[in-house]
């Protein structure tokens, strides 16, 4: 891989500055639902690739995907596995399966920077010789991915465009070298995308971007599948709280938010959609504080029945120690559910007095008088004014609007 500085030590853009002609976008990205997987992550890219698709662009997706070595062993002096399988009818994906041992290991890590991008550019051979060159190479995600796109941008000499979706700036590389590469691959894109202004701003400082390549542009929500509701009819007062059971996701505050609040309230009700390594944990929980009976835990569900959980809710909420977006709450406010949410980064960018509450971040009394307030003030909410605030903001066609505007900033 080419070294990432210049003799100055200034990164230059991919390719020549030129406005974007054509209408042909390539994202490369580290998740995918796939034919094999339909419910392992990636919901995401299904809603981005739609909407890109009802705009008139021709998409392709490029999954550099991660697969655990138990899985990968078999295949790993093999080469890729390429896998072509579609995303949302009309978009042709094609995913590696591959390499994931190379890049966690200390001592392969090395190998990793010649075997990987090799393997990758007959990835993106395979793609272009059926479909084309794209005009645009998107990467969601950095990681594996960015290093990925700049390697495609560079032999196709096309702009590469970043969205960054996780706290990649925090990670702790095994191999330093990797951190570097992922710094000098984002110096490189035309344009750096970041889900929310905090994320923005952190990923600026620790990359060195300048300003005018950067961009706050959110997640869109799906409007069309994340539909609005009457609240329930029933007696109890319903939280819902979707995502996986872990420490950072913090579903224990909410555990303990039940306890206080059920005092005042014994009509109460919580349901946590997920799982994950704390799931056992957070059931003694709730036994030993006595709501057991009051905190319902759902296990993993497929979107329609995360949906219904919704629908079945007054509240939708997130108790995260950090976020960079939170997808649950613009999923809850397209349903017409208010929020109750910790102040963990990306929800200060969603959550307005009008459409529900912050909360500081591990503060359970806070959080408890928040679920009151919600309670005893929930009339105050119309389903029909959220959804519309939500499509407003995190709709498709608003997104769209401000991605495409971003990329003729970047290149025109």
């Amino acid at each position: 891989m080419a070294t990432a500085e210049n003799a100055g030590g200034k990164e230059q853009s991919s390719g020549p500055v030129v406005p974007i002609k054509g209408d042909h976008v390539l994202f490369v990205t580290n998740s995918l639902i796939t034919s094999d997987h339909p419910s392992k992550g990636g919901t995401w890219l299904l809603t981005q690739t739609k909407a890109y698709l009802e705009r008139g662009w021709k998409v392709g997706i490029l999954c550099v995907m991660q697969r655990s070595g138990s899985r990968l062993r078999k295949r790993l002096f093999h080469g890729p596995w390429l896998s072509r399988t579609v995303v949302h009818g009309a978009a042709p994906a094609y995913c590696d399966y591959g390499w994931r041992l190379l890049w966690d290991r200390k001592y392969t890590a090395r190998l990793a920077f010649r075997v990987y991008p090799a393997a990758s550019l007959r990835l993106f051979l395979a793609y272009i010789a059926r479909h084309g060159r794209p005009d645009i190479i998107h990467v969601h995600c950095s990681k594996h991915a960015i290093l990925a796109g700049r390697l495609f941008s560079e032999w196709a000499s096309r702009p590469m465009f970043v969205t960054e979706h996780q706290f990649i700036h925090r990670h702790r590389f095994v191999n330093p070298r990797v951190g570097r590469e992922i710094k000098a691959a984002l110096r490189k894109a035309r344009g750096v995308i970041a889900v929310s202004p905090m994320l923005r701003d952190e990923l600026a400082q620790w990359a060195g971007l300048p300003s005018d390549k950067m961009a706050a542009i959110p997640n869109m929500v799906d409007e069309d599948f994340f539909t609005v509701a009457p609240f329930p009819q029933t007696d109890e007062f319903r939280f819902v709280a979707v995502g996986t059971l872990d420490a950072n996701k913090n579903q224990a505050m909410l555990v303990r938010a039940m306890a206080l609040t059920s005092k005042r309230y014994p009509f109460v009700r919580a349901t946590i959609v997920g799982s994950g390594p704390k799931l056992q944990e957070l059931r003694r929980l709730a036994g030993e504080l006595g709501v057991e009976d009051r905190v319902t835990f759902t296990g993993p569900l497929e979107r329609d029945e995360v949906r219904r959980c919704i629908w079945d809710s007054h509240v939708v909420v997130s108790t995260s120690h950090q976020e960079t977006f939170a997808m649950p709450l613009t999923e809850g406010l397209a349903c017409g559910r208010p929020v109750l949410a910790t102040a963990s980064g990306g929800p200060q960018s969603i959550v307005t007095a009008e459409i529900g509450r912050l909360v500081p971040v591990g503060c359970t009394e806070e959080l408890a008088r928040g679920m009151e307030d919600m309670i005893a003030n929930h009339g105050r909410y119309r389903p029909e004014r959220l959804r519309e605030y939500a499509v407003a903001h995190f709709g498709t066609q608003a997104v769209m609007d401000k991605l495409s505007a971003h990329y003729e900033l970047c290149c025109g």
